[in-house]
């Protein structure tokens, strides 16, 4: 396929396509000088030095990685333009990137993309490095610094000096991962196959005041009074969540409406529910968790995806369940006429948000933010608002 056309589509269908972002409204206002504060970090694998820069509440790195991934020994999902790892750092393949960055550190979702990018007035010019022909009006106001280093397309690196593409941690259920991208006068999301090579910039984890521990933690329970169920509770910071996933039969016109069970199991990992439903389904005095409480969750427990996971999954060897949150690797469900598939029970836990995507108008699906956790990883991501997933009740 012809690279340039290529990307002019992508381009195009960027440019309309919205990704998930917090619920805190935006701002465009200028960049503080005082916001923006300087520093180096070493990749203690390597040795290898970094610079970083602190926008508001995040320090990033201001260099891309080049770090050289290895399995078995051998270097792998990573790539160089022309043998020169040193100019643009390397081009990682999803797989990899979700991995690489150093300990501390992570590749960050779509949110805490979009939390930069309203940090710095949504300003994309204050994003991009000096002098670069293509970028002429670049300020790097910011001194993120970031590159114009194209892409790996699977027979070498292109659109060096165009495009700068950096891979989030959101993946959608298709094959397919979020990236962030730069080109001269823009700064919006797309979306491509996980086997094509972009950059990756490492954002340092959240250090809460103190840690989790089991004395910082408030359990209790509720009763749901409209079907008696009890469900437990846990007070994490300021907020207060179900610890259990909703199994509420929602009905319309007396008859059980967009909500199923697996295996006619709910009492194991409680129902799924479409996002309409969703959005409605919790008792009273309780709703639907919205991205930017979702990752409110995740700054208190430390961003650690291993505190929210339940303990004795198999998939899951390195939960700790240190936050009482329990989540269960419940999957999701495809709901249609007459057909339900689950996919992904016991490796993976999806749970609705009260955030919609955008509608891009060249696609006849509507989706909504979810937040997704796995094995290793914990993050805001995307799913077809049909879809069936897992309800987790925030306290008003």
């Amino acid at each position: 396929m012809n690279n340039i056309k290529f990307a002019t589509i992508l381009a195009l269908v960027a440019l309309f396509f919205v990704a998930c972002s917090e619920d805190s409204g935006s701002t465009n206002n200028a960049l503080p000088e005082d916001s923006v504060k300087t520093g180096t970090f070493i990749d203690e694998r390597d040795g290898q030095v970094y610079k970083t820069v602190t926008i508001g509440e995040q320090t990033w790195m201001a260099e891309n990685l080049n770090f050289e991934y290895q399995a078995h020994g051998e270097s792998y999902g990573n790539y160089c333009n022309m043998g020169d790892c040193k100019a643009y750092g390397r081009y990682y393949i999803w797989e990899v990137a979700i991995n690489v960055c150093p300990t501390g550190w992570h590749l960050p979702d779509t949110t805490e993309w979009h939390a930069l990018y309203r940090a710095i007035g949504e300003d994309p010019y204050a994003m991009q490095a000096t002098g670069f022909g293509k970028w002429g009006n670049a300020t790097n106001a910011s001194g993120f610094s970031a590159l114009p280093a194209g892409h790996w397309g699977g027979e070498g690196v292109v659109e060096v000096g165009w495009y700068a593409s950096f891979w989030s941690a959101a993946e959608d259920n298709l094959g397919r991962a979020y990236f962030w991208n730069l080109d001269a006068g823009y700064a919006y999301f797309d979306i491509n196959y996980k086997d094509y090579g972009y950059s990756v910039r490492c954002l340092q984890k959240f250090l809460p005041d103190k840690e989790i521990s089991s004395s910082s933690v408030d359990t209790g329970s509720l009763i749901d009074e409209r079907d008696g169920q009890i469900y437990k509770t846990v007070t994490i910071g300021s907020q207060t969540w179900m610890a259990e996933n909703l199994n509420y039969d929602f009905k319309l016109d007396g008859e059980s409406y967009d909500n199923y069970c697996y295996m006619d199991h709910c009492t194991i990992y409680g129902r799924y529910y479409t996002w309409e439903v969703a959005l409605n389904v919790c008792p009273t005095g309780w709703h639907l968790p919205d991205t930017t409480e979702w990752h409110a969750l995740y700054r208190a427990i430390g961003e650690d995806p291993y505190a929210m996971q339940a303990m004795g999954v198999v998939k899951w060897e390195n939960a700790t369940n240190a936050s009482g949150f329990s989540a269960l690797p419940a999957g999701g469900g495809s709901f249609g006429p007459g057909n339900v598939v689950f996919n992904d029970v016991e490796s993976e836990a999806l749970f609705w948000s009260a955030t919609k995507q955008e509608k891009s108008p060249f696609s006849t699906l509507e989706y909504a933010c979810t937040w997704y956790v796995n094995s290793d990883i914990a993050s805001v991501t995307g799913e077809p608002v049909a879809n069936g997933l897992s309800v987790r009740c925030l306290k008003d």
